[in-house]
């Protein structure tokens, strides 16, 4: 058995903190409140609201006189018949002073996460390491719109003025100016340049032709003579594209994608691996594809199911569930089940569920059915990491067969201010080693969030 200590990720929003969590002021980064409890009213059962207005407002008029200066975080309506609160505390004081804020709801839903955002406690946010992180303001998605094209690196300057520090998008100027960027005073965010600013840095450096060597080699093979300025950029959502941030599309042939990630990189996600696939097969090589029918069996149920059917089908494909299976996971989910029925028909459905161990079943959120998905998810991944042919080999030789160019951002700090110091690109993909098909942290007992991922051992 396979046991995973399920995390609740900062995308589940203000309910789902773990004691001690820490909001920051917006205003004062020294002023911390930290996380103690979230209450919900009538009660955390799943489509649980109080019988009628009248009952709505004396619940509430009662809550706010118990809850000294309690912050309502918005208003109440006709349809809302339901409310949470949330506890936050001071540690300066002594004793430490409580802090109350409210939310009204329509009801108590089968799954809260993300109905009360991290930003929501008004004049606070969020402020674990891993919020401050995905928080950094700097990443493609954070600056420009999905699905937006740029035919040059003004037009990025221009989107990117507006929501960037001027220190920044001076940086930015530098490289549309053919020299390598410096970034003022900006000592404390290098990681944060070379990581997420550095997905826009890499492709701008590009094409201003500023990358040579491997990216060069790519140039000459996908564009022949054309330059890399002769092409349009776009910066799709990274959530739904794993290892590609941004995009170069050429005005013929085929889009190029670009994986400028920091540090140990991004997951691989199953559209990078079937763009390998589709590469293959135009390119004349339907040959290449044809040795490992039954990775690419697989791929194109992930590529084409959704996050929660994905597994059901492969769990059905290799015996693992039934068709009941999945009829009671829609059931549950509908119903907002926090505990599986005595009954036959539930027996399967437990054995899924004890495939993974969580410390969540108390959580607002939690569910049988995310519970038995996610253990399904995790039996799947395993039973095609252990015995699907060649699956390792198949995905390593689609994934360096797609269109995508790597490029790694180098900086360096000197004295207060962050030097790119230089480039290195890898064309072709050169991706090496195991790759595994991972259920990971895009399925928990409250809930998945994304489709599988693939992860690379060394």
């Amino acid at each position: 058995m396979r046991v995973i200590d399920i995390i609740q990720e900062s995308s589940r929003g203000a309910l789902f903190r773990n004691a001690g969590d820490p909001f920051a002021s917006t205003t004062n980064p020294n002023d911390v409140l930290k996380f103690v409890q979230a209450e919900y009213f009538p009660s955390n059962a799943a489509n649980s609201q109080f019988a009628t207005p009248e009952e709505f407002a004396a619940n509430v008029d009662h809550v706010t006189k118990a809850y000294p200066n309690l912050v309502w975080t918005n208003k109440a309506n006709k349809s809302t018949l339901a409310f949470a609160v949330i506890t936050l505390q001071d540690d300066t004081t002594n004793p430490p002073t409580p802090r109350h804020f409210g939310r009204f709801f329509p009801m108590i839903y089968p799954d809260m996460a993300g109905k009360w955002p991290n930003d929501g406690i008004p004049g606070y946010k969020l402020a674990t390491k891993t919020s401050q992180k995905a928080n950094s303001g700097l990443k493609p998605t954070d600056i420009f719109s999905p699905g937006d094209w740029y035919d040059s690196n003004a037009q990025i300057l221009q989107t990117a003025s507006a929501k960037l520090d001027p220190s920044l998008v001076e940086g930015l100027n530098m490289v549309a100016n053919n020299q390598m960027p410096v970034f003022q005073n900006e000592a404390k965010r290098e990681t944060a340049i070379r990581d997420d600013l550095g997905e826009t840095i890499s492709v701008m450096a590009l094409w201003q032709g500023m990358i040579g060597g491997q990216a060069e080699d790519a140039r000459k093979f996908l564009l022949k003579t054309q330059p890399w300025n002769s092409c349009s950029i776009s910066f799709p959502k990274g959530k739904n594209n794993g290892l590609i941030d941004s995009i170069i599309r050429p005005k013929r042939g085929a889009a190029i994608g670009i994986s400028a990630k920091g540090a140990a990189g991004a997951k691989a996600s199953v559209s990078n691996i079937w763009a390998g696939v589709e590469s293959l097969r135009a390119s004349g090589q339907s040959a290449i594809v044809d040795q490992y029918p039954e990775t690419v069996s697989v791929l194109e149920t992930i590529q084409n199911e959704s996050l929660v059917n994905a597994p059901f089908v492969l769990g059905i494909d290799y015996q693992l569930c039934t068709q009941q299976d999945w009829e009671l996971y829609n059931v549950a989910v509908k119903t907002g089940l926090k505990q599986v029925p005595n009954e036959p028909k539930w027996n399967n459905f437990k054995k899924l569920m004890s495939h993974i161990v969580s410390k969540t079943t108390n959580a607002g959120n939690y569910n049988v059915g995310y519970h038995a998905l996610a253990g399904l998810a995790s039996i799947v991944a395993d039973t095609v990491n252990n015995h699907c042919p060649n699956f390792s080999e198949a995905c390593l030789v689609f994934l360096n067969s797609s269109p995508l160019i790597q490029i790694h951002t180098d900086t360096r700090v000197d004295k207060n201010n962050v030097a790119v110091t230089g480039f290195r690109p890898i064309w072709p993909p050169q991706f090496s080693g195991t790759v595994r098909l991972n259920a990971g942290k895009a399925y928990s007992t409250t809930g998945g969030t994304q489709k599988y991922a693939f992860e690379f051992k060394k």
